[in-house]
């Protein structure tokens, strides 16, 4: 029986180790191997992603030994219902069978019947080969499995305390911090369109506790995110610095060309940290999270022990398994009451009671649109969703056939959208109502945010990511801060969200030595000479290929928008009569216009020679 328990622990823990180093491989050498033209050679020194939970190092063997001790013990209770049937070999084909069908499954291109077949060809192997060196098999799994099971508690006990002191070591080495200065909240609402909040004028009452925090801020009608999709517009967010002018695309992360506002205010004296439900593009491989002193992302739970070794992975994204547990999202997902209850734990714990800049993403608007059962029905359509085994248990995976559904299931999507909206909506009135009995919320900078819209049919397109649309780049904008701002005041000129980090510099008063370009959203508000007249500027946004390679280009000027794309396509609506972006103005009558927005985007594409080349210059 203990040469069993060594047999467990030994495949368990060394299949565990050979599969982080695979992952490891396909993270640090997938790019390296890329197609010429998907990555340039700096960024071919990266990593890409793998969308797992660093604690994958550890849980991994662990997980996997665990699991094996299953195998095992119906083993056990065979052999001794039989003798015989628990010997050294019987023993070693079993639990290598496990083993190598995890090892292969990290191939997902490897059909299932293959994986069994080959499965079981090397595990037979295996067991032939342990069985014909019996004792030089038994002697090195009794020298090794030692060893092997102190290399996983040492890297548990790292990852796990080195994580805390890490965490105490950098608090420890912050510099004093200013008096007087306030503290900084960020909260992006993931895929919320400004078009579907009551905040905007939406029919629907999706955001009443937002309303409340508007009548004594500043709310911008017209803000435009620099990109329609996440990572892109979090990083503008964070550096002011507009996509191109940083290398990042859905499938390499932000490489930490500038500052971002988390490195600069623990430069001074801050305590920064960041609470995000986006699990795909917010986390630590997002390259966004330099900076941060504290940092929660994926969730200690059984669901990412599963899915850190590959045969876990395998079986949590079987649809079968999502309908029988009635969840269709993605298992270990965090909805806004818990990114709001980590936020409020921290705050209430931070060291020092020392100024804090906090960022919390909420990704519950995210598709597909699952707000708690309270929420679901608040806005129905009379339609009921169906979850089917191929519709709604992945985040990723854009519902196949949206351009096929009928009127009636699209209204219950938009209706299952709002009430995603309505449920953030309450969160944030928790996280504000506890501030506010704390005493923080006065000195508090609250910037309230989207980093893009979401698509329902508007021009034949769905969900995000594929245009640059107003549905796509229309978001709120929200900016409190105590009784220091206009209370109620609206803004509707065009703004950008590349403008938040110049604003809170300001609002914050350490704008001297701050690195980051844009404009600070103050001049909004300010008292302006009575024979002045505000500059009207373009606001840019970009839309990438999958490669990271330009694709569309917009401007939003006053009551214009100009979309340039790739092969010399052109539109340019007019939004103050044509709000839907129905009918391209783009016509000879109007050629001075189109010229000007065309001098206007010029610099924004003079970067990518081979764009650049495709400009039509008909000044």
């Amino acid at each position: 029986m203990l040469d069993l328990v060594r047999l467990v622990l030994f495949f368990g823990i060394l299949t565990g180790f050979a599969e982080v180093i695979l992952v490891a491989v396909i993270k640090f050498a997938s790019l390296a191997s890329a197609p010429a033209g998907w990555a340039s050679p700096d960024v071919r020194l990266r990593h890409s992603y793998v969308w797992l939970s660093p604690h994958i190092i550890w849980m991994a063997p662990l997980t996997l030994s665990v699991c094996l001790a299953f195998p095992a013990a119906l083993l056990a209770f065979a052999g001794r219902v039989s003798r015989g049937i628990l010997s050294i070999r019987n023993a070693s084909v079993v639990l290598a069978f496990f083993c190598c069908l995890s090892l292969l499954n990290i191939y997902p291109r490897l059909y299932i019947v293959a994986v069994l077949v080959l499965g079981a060809g090397l595990a037979v192997q295996l067991g032939r080969l342990a069985d014909a060196r019996r004792t030089q098999f038994l002697g090195l799994v009794r020298r090794t499995t030692r060893w092997l099971v102190g290399a996983l508690l040492l890297l548990a006990v790292t990852m796990n305390i080195g994580g805390v002191l890490r965490e105490r070591m950098r608090v420890a080495a912050l510099a004093a911090s200013l008096d007087g200065v306030p503290n900084v909240l960020l909260l992006i609402l993931d895929t919320v369109r400004a078009s579907n909040m009551s905040l905007y004028g939406y029919s629907r009452e999706t955001t009443p506790r937002l309303e409340r925090l508007a009548a004594d801020g500043v709310t911008f009608d017209m803000a435009i995110a620099t990109s329609p999709w996440t990572l892109p517009s979090h990083v503008s967010m964070f550096t002011g610095r507009l996509p191109y002018e940083f290398t990042s695309n859905f499938l390499i992360p932000y490489g930490g060309e500038h500052t971002t506002l988390a490195e600069f205010f623990t430069e001074r004296g801050y305590v920064t940290a960041g609470f995000v439900g986006n699990l795909v593009y917010c986390t630590e491989e997002s390259g966004i999270t330099t900076g941060f002193t504290h940092y929660e992302d994926h969730k200690m739970e059984p669901s990412e022990f599963v899915k850190s070794f590959a045969l876990g992975r395998r079986l949590e994204q079987n649809p079968l398994l999502h309908r029988l547990l009635s969840h269709y999202d993605v298992f270990g997902d965090k909805d806004a009451a818990e990114v709001t209850d980590e936020f409020l734990s921290w705050v209430d714990n931070r060291p020092d009671n020392r100024p804090f800049f906090a960022f919390l993403n909420y990704m519950d608007a995210h598709e597909p649109y699952l707000p708690p059962e309270r929420f679901q029905q608040q806005f129905g359509s009379g339609w009921e969703r169906s979850n089917d085994l191929n519709t709604y248990f992945i985040r990723w995976a854009a519902r196949a056939g949206r351009a096929q559904m009928r009127t009636e299931e699209l209204a219950a999507e938009v209706a299952a959208y709002d009430g995603t909206i309505a449920y953030v909506d309450e969160q944030i009135g928790i996280l504000l109502d506890k501030l506010r009995e704390d005493g923080l919320l006065q000195k508090t900078v609250v910037v309230v945010v989207s980093d893009h819209g979401e698509q329902f049919g508007e021009h034949g397109l769905h969900v995000h990511g594929n245009s640059l649309y107003l549905p796509n780049l229309h978001v709120p904008l929200l900016v409190a801060y105590g009784n220091n701002l206009p209370a109620g005041g609206r803004v509707a000129t065009p703004v950008s969200i590349r403008d938040i980090p110049a604003t809170v510099m300001s609002l914050t008063s350490l704008s001297g030595g701050a690195p980051f370009p844009g404009r600070s959203l103050e001049r909004f508000w300010e008292p302006v000479e009575e024979d002045s007249e505000r500059v009207v500027e373009p606001v840019f946004s970009e839309l990438t290929d999958i490669r990271g390679a330009p694709t569309t280009k917009s401007l939003v000027v006053g009551r214009y928008h100009y979309i340039w794309g790739e092969n010399r396509t052109e539109a340019l609506f007019d939004l103050q009569s044509d709000p839907g972006e129905l009918t391209s103005i783009l016509t000879p009558e109007n050629l001075e216009l189109v010229n000007s927005m065309r001098r206007m985007i010029a610099p924004h594409i003079r970067n990518d020679a081979a764009l650049w080349e495709r400009l039509p210059q008909n000044e």
